[in-house]
């Protein structure tokens, strides 16, 4: 039996970010940063890593209204 891969037609979270405009990147960041209590450097260290928990994941999709490929 041979097991495909399933193309995801989904976008990384960074890259997704890297794309908005500036206002639109403030607006996302404050808004997730106002629902998680973390810090500015911990949000942009967390987007470099690629290290969001599971709750937070969901969060930035809930903003972003977008299902991200984490």
């Amino acid at each position: 039996m041979t097991v495909k891969n399933k193309k995801t037609d989904k976008m990384v979270f960074k890259y997704h970010y890297n794309g908005l405009s500036e206002e639109e990147k403030s607006e996302v960041r404050n808004e997730f940063l106002k629902a998680s209590e973390l810090s500015y450097t911990t949000f942009y260290s967390k987007l470099r890593k690629g290290n969001f928990s599971r709750l937070e994941k969901n969060k930035l999709e809930e903003i972003c209204n977008v299902k991200f490929a984490w």
